[in-house]
């Protein structure tokens, strides 16, 4: 009988939410974010059985972050096309990123855990009519 990998690493890549599924306007980060959950199933493959776990974080936009590139205009678009009418707030991704380190999660690999406010279940953030987009002539 061998003995069962013990946990030694949990590298946790920061991804993109909307690197699943098409978002316009979101063309540059979205190859990166889709790029990283690839990475992240092939080191699971490969390091697995050295009992490291590999996971990504698929966080949406951070409230901060909007307000700091956009203003406070763009947060009522997002608001309204998240199911839970708000965008994340930096400690919730951290906490993830703490549980995923931790002991809790020792069998839990080649994840992408969605911090996204429930995007990831519905047609995301309906950016089709927004104000952010060039307009077409």
């Amino acid at each position: 009988m061998t003995a069962e990998p013990q946990p030694v690493g949990t590298p946790q890549p920061t991804s993109a939410a909307t690197s699943s599924d098409p978002t316009p306007v979101s063309h540059t980060w979205e190859p990166a974010g889709a790029a990283l959950n690839h990475l992240t199933r092939s080191l699971v493959v490969e390091w697995a059985r050295f009992g490291i776990q590999v996971n990504a974080l698929g966080s949406q936009y951070l409230t901060q972050g909007v307000i700091d590139m956009n203003g406070e205009g763009i947060m009522t678009l997002l608001r309204g096309s998240t199911p839970a009418g708000r965008t994340a707030h930096l400690d919730e991704v951290v906490a993830w990123g703490v549980i995923l380190a931790g002991p809790l999660s020792d069998y839990v690999t080649g994840a992408k855990i969605p911090l996204d406010g429930g995007n990831h279940v519905g047609p995301g953030i309906a950016f089709r009519d927004s104000p952010i987009l060039p307009e077409t002539s």
